[in-house]
């Protein structure tokens, strides 16, 4: 089996486990004309298939052995659009991005209330 295949067969069983669907919402830069600038106006959004798991920051640690102070995890496919500025819509509630773990074909997402 060469790395292709064993890719494609990890992502292939880890679809199966995307259960859920979250909205992504991340300011877009646009360009006013007038000004010649560009602002962080108006927004992007994606929908992106996957898994979430509460969260419980007794037990739940980074990779380094830190507590994380999130309310879920997200488990979705590696996407470069997701990043610590995005907001996060799940149960028609916000939630901001505390941390992304990257693997080599996912991310695990941290996710926690906006106040």
């Amino acid at each position: 089996m060469n790395i292709a295949d064993c890719y494609n067969s990890m992502s292939q069983a880890i679809q199966w486990f995307y259960d859920k669907q979250i909205t992504i919402r991340k300011k877009a830069n646009t360009y006013d004309d007038v000004t010649g600038m560009y602002s962080r106006t108006g927004s992007d959004t994606i929908t992106v298939n996957c898994n979430v798991q509460s969260l419980d920051t007794k037990i739940d640690l980074d990779e380094h052995g830190k507590l994380i102070n999130a309310e879920y995890k997200i488990f979705c496919d590696s996407n470069s659009f997701i990043d610590d500025t995005c907001v996060v819509t799940y149960k028609d509630k916000d939630y901001k991005v505390v941390k992304i773990t990257d693997w080599d074909y996912y991310y695990i997402v941290y996710i926690r209330a906006v106040v």
